[in-house]
């Protein structure tokens, strides 16, 4: 079971994440002039950062408001609850390696709320499919204003297309539960019947969690949301980049965000440590000409940015709730897949 063999992975976890963290800061920060860097810091604005933090907390609210349209219709959803879920979820992206925190915001978001958690985790996939077509979709939009390399775009391309396909056949699910059903009761001749009707459940609550994506009104607000937030995001570099003087123009926060945003979906080291400054250092120096120590300064106050919010958000929220590290640690390696649907 994949609950299992996540167990197994927690064990490696800690040395995992420490490695690749190691490596990618490595990259990041070879060639550094530590004397330019400490002058950016002395030099930078430090008022320019409570917008930034400002923007930080209004794209976080923006993407609750999209999460919870994701399971319309579901009547009597907390969105106070939503806000608080996503940000614990991306609290334990920051603190576990491997993108584990997406797991543990579907099993929480489905204890506290009374939802399937395969049906909660349908709705991260969707999540991701759609942030991904909004960030390629960005990038389009800035190829006309500056020379994207073809390290950043061949990637961002595939990747992009790729999730264009599995966002086809996610929507050809959801639109058609008849031919979900005879293709599940083929598979299911492969499987021991006493798993049928565990495996038939979580397929209706994949399927429910999909079907947002047959409903094009909505459909179409949660592609709106997602736009809202990664715009207000930008607006969280540009105002970073403003404080330390950079001098780049608004462009050069769309393309790091979408850069250093690819970066964050590959699983990897506890918050992309390391890869986020890797790739914002290299996105800043190649494309734009910055000095490395200047771009250094910049990509450590933006991470703390982007780091910092959600975990005070998400140590509040548990709080409240009267749940501990402990427990969210079990349920992320000890998820519904063991107990099969609610």
């Amino acid at each position: 079971m994949l609950a299992k063999r996540l167990g197994g992975l927690g064990k490696f976890q800690p040395v995992l994440g420490v490695l690749v963290s190691v490596v990618a800061l490595y990259f990041a920060l070879r060639g550094v002039d530590w004397s330019a860097a400490g002058e950016a810091f002395q030099d930078a604005r430090y008022p320019l950062l409570l917008p930034a933090l400002a923007a930080m907390l209004t794209a976080l609210f923006f993407r609750s408001v999209r999460w919870r349209l994701l399971f319309y219709p579901e009547p009597g959803l907390k969105p106070g609850t939503f806000f608080g879920v996503l940000n614990v979820g991306y609290m334990v992206n920051n603190l576990l390696p491997l993108q584990v925190g997406d797991l543990a915001r579907a099993y929480l978001l489905g204890e506290l709320q009374g939802l399937s958690k395969t049906r909660a985790f349908s709705t991260v996939v969707v999540e991701r499919i759609v942030d991904v077509l909004v960030l390629f979709g960005l990038l389009m939009i800035l190829m006309p204003f500056i020379s994207v390399p073809a390290w950043a775009a061949v990637p961002v391309g595939v990747a992009a297309g790729l999730v264009l396909l599995l966002g086809g056949l996610l929507v050809a699910f959801a639109g058609n539960r008849r031919w979900v059903h005879s293709l599940l009761e083929a598979l299911l001749r492969f499987v021991p019947g006493r798993f049928h009707e565990n495996f038939k459940g979580m397929a209706e609550s994949a399927l429910d969690g999909l079907a947002v994506l047959s409903t094009p009104r909505i459909l179409a607000l949660v592609f709106g949301w997602s736009v809202a937030s990664w715009l207000t995001t930008t607006l969280v570099l540009f105002f970073t980049m403003q404080a330390f003087n950079l001098g780049v123009p608004f462009s050069a926060a769309v393309f790091v965000v979408v850069m250093t945003s690819f970066g964050f979906f590959i699983p990897s080291s506890p918050g992309a440590l390391g890869v986020y400054h890797a790739i914002s250092i290299e996105s800043l120096v190649r494309v734009f000409e910055l000095d490395r120590g200047i771009a250094a300064s910049y990509s450590m106050v933006a991470y703390l940015i982007f780091y910092l919010p959600p975990l005070v958000i998400a140590i509040v929220f548990l709080w409240r709730e009267n749940l501990s590290w402990r427990q969210l640690r079990s349920w992320t390696t000890q998820q519904a897949a063991v107990e099969g649907p609610d």
